[in-house]
């Protein structure tokens, strides 16, 4: 089933986008 293979895509975006969010933070903070 195809529809099963999104939330996954989307799940891989958004851990994406919190990974550059917290490395941002990061070079912030340091």
């Amino acid at each position: 089933y195809h529809e099963s293979m999104r939330p996954l895509r989307r799940i891989q975006t958004v851990a994406e986008f919190i990974t550059k969010a917290v490395e941002r933070e990061r070079a912030l903070f340091v």
